[in-house]
């Protein structure tokens, strides 16, 4: 007879604890609550925008002293606010590389604190909201391009806090969560709510059962009740991928016939523009390029975000009525928007971004359940 020796009592033990790791890891996962669209959406644009404004730095670092950008550095001291402080050349270069490397690492940071803002993370939630407020100063402070950008970062940071992303942060982290009231919005109490002690019978009092012979108030049906259909109404996912499409295409669609409209019939005016002794004409000249090509630049993209917006206002339009050959030109048009907006940083973040958000929804198990059967 062989007998097996029992399990030592340190190995079992051992044993016993990678268990529960393994259940404390995986078991709040399987019941973690549904996370808040708009949490969703604003870890998407910080994330999406903080890879996007990292490549760029990366970008810019590895082609720095190029001749571009040390002409770009001088014209920007012979202005009057840093012509005035006596900045030289070589300080100048010093202090944007330094700002750039810090820039590197505000970025990477920000799309991991965007990443584990996701999962839940608290502390990521903290961090990222930083960011979000140094990046609305920062862009505030260029001016008028970075009101756009500025605007974002702002509702971002505010996204993170507001009641329902708070009270989703509190159930994944395990805090107390105060219940809902069961009462309806207009004041009614709830049909499934317990009864009150005070309906219940006294003591000793009969209960009230009917007899054999007595019939029920409400009789029985005679026929079975048809059971009501599904609900084919358009899922919230598809919904906001529509709006953001929508929005998007006009606000570019309208910037996008403006600056058309420059470079063709005020082609004339802009060109005389650029050509007056100034801050346009050294940009031209330091960038190598004369007034033409400038217009020519400026013909050809403000028509392919004309033709993008076009298309995506159709695509949209088609996915709505839940057409199939629009859902796949959307998903099209939100690829080139994304490729194309790495050419238009930092105004590009903004499409990019609306163009993930779009994406991602589109790929929602809802959305695909609802526009599967087109």
């Amino acid at each position: 007879m062989l007998v097996t020796p029992a399990t030592p009592p340190v190995e079992e033990y051992y044993f016993s604890f990678l268990l529960d790791r393994s259940i404390v890891r995986v078991g709040p996962m399987a019941d973690r609550p549904p996370r808040p669209q708009a949490l969703t959406l604003t870890c998407i644009f910080v994330g999406v925008g903080s890879a996007l404004l990292l490549v760029n730095l990366v970008s810019t670092l590895s082609s720095w002293g190029s001749i571009e950008l040390q002409d770009a550095v001088r014209e920007a001291l012979a202005t009057e606010p840093l012509k005035e402080a006596g900045i030289g050349l070589d300080q100048a270069l010093d202090a944007l590389r330094y700002a750039a490397y810090v820039g590197v690492v505000l970025t990477a940071s920000g799309a991991v604190f965007a990443l584990y803002a996701a999962r839940g993370h608290r502390t990521s939630r903290i961090m990222l909201t930083i960011l979000c407020g140094l990046a609305f100063l920062v862009f505030a402070a260029i001016g008028l391009p970075g009101l756009l950008p500025a605007a974002f970062a702002g509702v971002c940071g505010w996204s993170l806090w507001t009641a329902e992303s708070r009270r989703w942060f509190d159930q994944v982290n395990g805090r107390a969560v105060p219940a809902l009231a069961t009462a309806t919005r207009t004041g009614a109490a709830d049909p499934f709510a317990a009864v009150p002690p005070s309906s219940t019978p006294e003591a000793g009092a009969p209960a009230a059962f009917p007899s054999d012979g007595e019939q029920s108030a409400t009789p029985a049906p005679s026929h079975p009740v048809p059971s009501r259909p599904a609900s084919a109404a358009r899922p919230r996912s598809v919904t906001v991928a529509v709006v953001t499409t929508v929005v998007s295409c006009a606000v570019v669609g309208f910037f996008g016939l403006i600056a058309l409209l420059v470079s063709t019939i005020g082609a004339d005016a802009y060109r005389s523009a650029l050509s007056e002794p100034g801050m346009a004409q050294d940009w031209l000249r330091s960038a190598g390029v004369d007034a033409d090509q400038v217009i020519g630049l400026l013909r050809l993209s403000s028509t392919v975000w004309l033709v993008l917006s076009a298309v995506g206002l159709a695509a949209a339009i088609a996915t709505a009525k839940r057409m199939s050959a629009g859902v796949v030109a959307l998903r099209i048009v939100a690829a080139l928007t994304v490729g194309v907006s790495v050419f238009f940083l930092p105004l590009g973040i903004v499409t990019a971004a609306a163009a993930v958000v779009v994406v991602v929804q589109l790929r929602r198990p809802d959305a695909r359940a609802w526009l599967a059967r087109a």
